[in-house]
């Protein structure tokens, strides 16, 4: 009943005892759970065992069985065969029921062995009796007859024969024709069978069978007649499943049809090879499982039990235990109950002081507290209670607390609630405040504690201090000035006089507005006080006047003073003088927006009012004009006259441009030598604001033109312009400055001192040359450059070298000019690692070639730009270069052109006989086409003079060129200096050149430019190299 009864305890337990049922609820199921998974895991054990128990006794019935099948096959087989030659000896018929009578005495079990002929009579037997009779198991015949085998052995079912039950093995007989003679059929009592079933039935409950492989059941031990010849066929049944398996061995357990109970059944199947039966045999073993679990259900039901009772004992345990402890806590909480209430009263009388209480020990540790304390000290009283007093004392007073407690406590007053003192505390937030302190001493069963009242002091000390704060903020350095309601000064401060130069007795009783500048009309002063009325306040600048009628900017900020009424009862004006800042805010405007040299508006300035002219272009529908001016040749002017001619010039320059431009139009310098010009819209028609634009340029251009004077000297500077339109589309100024700009370098391009409009094909190859630019750094990275090398040779047709010539090979453009990328590159810089690129591949070039007869001889001509010639280390990179691949210095040529000797030229000349000692060549590339000198040309360590293509060119129709040409080759030869041609296309050409003593020559007539493989095939084919 009790147990009934628990579900409906459940609700009143008590939280922790809830948690000490769960805990005893979670045990159990860990246990039990652990204890029924080893009960588990012994019941698979048994199972496994008793399953493997059942197969091995299929095997040794296996292996008992199949060598007397193998005996009865063999002697059958003996018969079938000697039979026929038996009867024919003398003695005949006698004679071979003789012998076979002698084999069935050899076989165990066998009842009698009979040879049936082809009509189904017995002809011999090893009973005599049975000669002549009709064969016992005629079925047998019939189907024989139909499905002839002579090698097979065949299995009966059981039948009857005389008294015994027998099961049949026979083999048939092949007449002298080869068709079917008889069979040769021996007998086995069922008893043999039975008694090797019945030895491996190791339990009372073991039972086991022996059935046809077509499903008949033939025996079955222990004994049952009336299932005898059964057919197992039935798809539910083992045989079936075991069957269908295909394996040799199957194990089940379940409901068996043939005796409808509860079985684990082992089943094997016979068929050896070597037996060649027309079916199979299945024999089986099983066991009842009730008999196989019992032990361990006995085990696992007594292992269960005392699980049980250890539950049960725990769970009483557990329950007698709390109801102890409910009872103890029951008592506890009475005991808890009494004292909460005494220190509720207790508590209460203390909480209804109406100053903060503070009790603390002798140890000055605080024991006690009302709630008072958290609005004085901020703490909450849990948070001091335990802590020393020393908390509640700022630092600076700690020192002294120890001496005035204890003369406080020796003295008769220390007995009572003293006079007040005051002190400073310290707040929970670390600020200080004043309180007015009265200790006591009181003694009780615990020992002396003092009682503290605190009271605080903060608002009346800080009422006292904003009086005298406020009487010293009254003489600030602001101007202040104290009003009634009706705007009538009834103080004002020294710094008032000080600003305005009114005494305090001069204004008395007046009002303010005496101090009105006049620039501000009665609307502003509406405004002002009607904002006054609604908001209580209002500050802002204006303009006053002083006494002596001076004007100046101030800062006025006006207060209204309301009664508790809310009525206004004064106004209160501070106010104080910004001329000074004015003048700094126009200084900083100055610097933030204009040009320090020149006074003109800067970038900043130009942006804004660009901004400004577009918008109202747009607006309007006009056409205004930007124009980038640049001053040529400045640069120049800076470093030969100075930085203070240069000065000079550009604030000229900026007087002159600001001499052409009218209301609305803005004249800017950007920096350095560039000025902006902003025309504001005036035309509707774009082309009236081209034609007004070009004029007001020319002029400009004109104006910039004309000499400067500077310190008594004249200077003529030219300038280039380039100019686009505003209006028409919403562009960004950003991108209209940049068409200026592009029309500005075009300008400079055309010869300078222009003046060029902007034209989007401008914009179109700029967009092209940056998007070339990307991509020649792309294809530096990625090595997609190639050398191409076009052959050079003496008039007679012998290879003496190559130039290299740089080649790119653009995904999406094709094959892309020298002429388009290689003035890029030295404008970008990448003509450096491009040429130390071509530098490294053909030094590499030369030391493979180094060990190759053909090649070995070879010179290889490498064109260098000025810029990398001019590096400081080039030399070392060269000679690096060479080092690193091992390549031959005397077979590489180095081929410069003119314009490197423009500037610098004793630094070159040095590099030049540096690279000279290592045995390296130099060419004068395109000599006559550039600065031709022969004063720096005798000085230069040339080893070769290159006639340039554009002389050979005409060579034939042009005398001109021709006579060039000559002159050339008579220099070189006067110099000791060799001499090529390059682009020879013809034989006319070559046979002229060569009449003039060029012998060297490189052109289409020899070789296009191709890459290594077919130059050197090129090499190949001419089977000899100079």
């Amino acid at each position: 009943m009790a147990l009934l009864r628990f579900p409906r305890l459940l609700p009143r337990l008590h939280p922790k005892e809830g948690v000490e049922w769960l805990i005893l609820l979670v045990c159990a199921c860990l246990f039990g759970g652990s204890f029924f998974y080893a009960r588990y895991l012994e019941y698979l054990l048994v199972e496994e065992r008793e399953q493997d128990r059942l197969q091995r006794q299929l095997v040794l019935v296996e292996s008992n069985l199949v060598p007397q099948l193998h005996l009865a096959r063999r002697a059958l087989g003996t018969i079938a065969t000697s039979f026929g030659a038996w009867v024919q000896e003398d003695g005949g018929a006698r004679l071979a029921g003789q012998r076979v009578r002698l084999i069935a005495e050899t076989l165990a079990g066998v009842h009698a062995i009979l040879v049936v002929n082809a009509q189904g009579n017995v002809a011999a037997a090893s009973s005599a009796q049975l000669v002549g009779t009709a064969m016992p198991y005629p079925q047998a015949m019939a189907a024989l007859r139909k499905s002839f085998a002579p090698e097979s052995l065949y299995v009966t079912p059981p039948f009857r024969m005389g008294q015994a039950w027998v099961i049949g093995l026979y083999r048939t007989i092949t007449d002298a024709d080869g068709g079917f003679g008889g069979i040769v059929l021996a007998c086995v009592e069922s008893r043999f069978f039975e008694v090797l079933l019945d030895s491996v039935r190791y339990a009372p409950d073991a039972w086991t069978y022996l059935a046809h492989g077509d499903g008949t059941l033939f025996l079955m031990q222990p004994q049952r007649p009336e299932v005898r010849g059964m057919a197992l066929d039935d798809p539910r049944s083992f045989f079936s499943r075991h069957m269908r398996t295909g394996q040799p061995m199957s194990v089940f357990t379940g409901v068996a049809l043939v005796t409808g109970e509860k079985r684990m059944i082992a089943l094997r199947t016979i068929h050896p090879v070597d037996l060649r039966m027309d079916k199979s045999l299945v024999i089986t073993v099983s066991r009842d499982t009730d008999a196989v679990f019992a032990p361990w259900k006995d085990s696992t039901r007594v292992q269960a039990g005392i699980f049980a009772v250890l539950v049960f004992i725990c769970g009483a345990g557990l329950g007698m235990y709390q109801r102890r402890q409910r009872k103890a806590d029951a008592l506890a909480q009475r005991q808890q109950e009494f004292l909460q209430a005494s220190e509720a009263l207790q508590h209460a009388i203390f909480d209804a002081s109406p100053d903060a209480l503070l009790v603390v020990d002798t140890r000055d540790i605080i024991t006690m507290t009302n709630k008072q304390v958290e609005s004085v000290l901020g703490y909450r009283g849990s948070e001091l209670v335990g802590q020393p007093i020393d908390i509640l004392i700022p630092q600076r007073f700690r020192a002294m607390h120890a001496t005035r407690k204890d003369a406080f406590s020796d003295s008769r007053l220390s007995l009572r609630m003293g006079h007040g003192v005051d002190v400073n505390a310290l707040r929970r937030d670390g600020s200080e405040c004043i309180v007015e302190i009265r200790i006591s001493r009181v003694e009780t069963p615990q020992g002396w504690f003092f009682v503290c009242s605190l009271r605080d002091q903060s608002e009346r000390k800080s009422a006292q201090e904003q009086l005298r704060i406020a009487a010293v903020a009254f003489e600030s350095q602001e101007a202040l000035v104290v009003t009634d309601r009706l705007c009538r000064i009834l103080r004002v401060n020294q710094a008032f006089t000080r600003i305005t130069g009114f005494a305090a007795d001069e204004v008395m009783g007046r009002n303010p507005s005496l101090l009105k500048s006049g620039r501000q009309g009665p609307e502003f002063y509406r405004e002002m006080w009607a904002t006054i009325e609604e908001t209580g306040s209002w500050q802002g600048e204006l303009w006053g006047r002083r006494k002596n009628g001076e004007l100046y900017p101030k800062w006025l900020a006006i207060s209204a003073v309301r009664g508790e009424d809310g009525q206004v009862t004064h106004y209160i004006g501070a106010h104080y003088d910004i001329t000074a800042h004015k003048m700094a805010e126009a200084k900083i405007k100055e610097l933030a927006f204009y040009d320090q040299l020149t006074g003109l508006p800067n970038r900043t300035l130009l942006a804004d009012r660009l901004r400004q002219t577009m918008s109202s272009c747009l607006r309007d529908g006009t056409w205004g004009a930007l124009l980038v001016i640049d001053l040529d040749n400045f640069k120049t002017l800076n470093d030969t006259l100075g930085h203070e001619r240069g000065d000079a010039l550009l604030k000229q320059a900026a007087i002159r441009l600001a001499s052409y431009v009218g209301e609305g139009d803005t004249v800017a310098r950007v920096g350095g030598d560039e000025f902006v010009v902003v025309l504001a819209g005036r035309h509707r028609k774009m082309v009236d604001a081209a034609s007004a634009t070009e004029s007001t340029a020319r002029k400009m251009l004109a104006a910039l033109d004309a000499p400067y004077e500077m310190d008594g000297a004249v200077h003529h500077n030219t300038a280039s312009v380039g100019v686009t339109l505003l209006g028409g589309e919403s562009v960004s100024s950003e991108e209209r400055m940049k068409q200026a700009e592009l029309a500005m370098y075009r300008s400079k391009e055309e010869g300078r001192n222009g003046l060029r409009f902007f034209d989007p094909s401008m914009e179109r190859a700029i967009h092209v040359r940056v998007a070339l630019e990307k991509d020649l750094r792309e294809a530096l990275e990625s090595c997609k450059f190639q050398l191409y090398y076009q052959a050079q040779a003496c008039d007679d047709g012998t290879v003496l070298g190559a130039e290299v010539l740089l080649r790119w090979l653009h995904p999406q453009r094709g094959w892309v000019s020298p002429a388009s990328f290689i003035p890029l590159a030295e404008e970008t810089g990448l003509i450096l690692p491009l040429g130390q690129w071509v530098l490294e591949t053909v030094c590499a070039q030369l030391a493979a070639w180094g060990d190759d007869p053909l090649f070995a001889d070879l010179t290889v001509a490498v064109n260098v730009s000025a810029l990398q010639f001019q590096q400081n280390d080039f030399v070392d990179r060269v000679l690096g270069a060479l080092r690193s691949h091992a390549a031959n210095p005397q077979r590489i040529k180095i081929e410069l052109t003119e314009s490197l000797f423009v500037d610098k030229v004793e630094e070159i000349v040095q590099k030049m006989y540096q690279l000279k000692g290592h045995g390296i060549g130099f060419s004068l590339d395109d000599f006559g086409t550039g600065y031709s000198s022969l004063s720096y040309l005798k000085r230069l360590p040339l080893d070769q003079l290159k006639i340039d293509q554009s002389f050979v060119r005409d060579l034939l129709i042009d005398p001109n060129d021709a006579a060039i040409a000559r002159t050339i080759v008579a220099l070189a030869q006067s110099l000791g200096l060799g001499v090529i041609a390059e682009g020879v296309e013809t034989q006319a050409q070559l046979d002229t050149l060569s009449h003039s003593g060029c012998h060297m020559y490189q052109g289409y007539l020899l070789s296009r430019p191709v890459p290594l493989g077919e130059f050197e095939e090129f090499v190949r084919s001419r089977g000899q190299a100079g």
